[in-house]
């Protein structure tokens, strides 16, 4: 028999540290597209980021999570491209209610590394 996938699919892996914590991974692969004048657009991959979130395993309305955000050099397009390597804190708030999901994820990101002389990076995103 087929079942029907959850009407909220979420591109996270969680992994079960102990019988209270959840250790949830969720990796950002974007895909831009970026408008330029004269009616050129530009498409390619931005920087991938790696979210890593620490989470109780006991099921409620109300889920949270905090934990490392990692961000690697590997844009295809000049224009988005930074160079640079972050890190920085990230945190999610969820409420859950019958089939609604309400939340905030906020996290910063700065440079660890990367090219010389790259431009620094100071990311806040909410």
């Amino acid at each position: 028999m087929l079942q029907k996938a959850p009407p909220a699919c979420q591109p996270v892996l969680p992994l079960v540290l102990n019988k209270d914590w959840l250790f949830v991974s969720r990796t950002v692969v974007p895909w831009l597209s970026v408008p330029l004048p004269g009616g050129v657009r530009l498409t390619g991959i931005g920087d991938i980021q790696e979210q890593m979130y620490f989470t109780q395993r006991k099921a409620s309305a109300f889920v949270w999570g905090a934990g490392p955000i990692l961000s690697i050099p590997s844009a295809t397009l000049d224009i988005a491209r930074t160079g640079q390597y972050t890190l920085g804190p990230t945190a999610v708030g969820l409420f859950i209610h019958d089939r609604w999901l309400v939340g905030i994820l906020a996290n910063n990101r700065w440079r660890i590394g990367g090219e010389s002389f790259g431009r620094d990076v100071n990311a806040f995103l909410a």
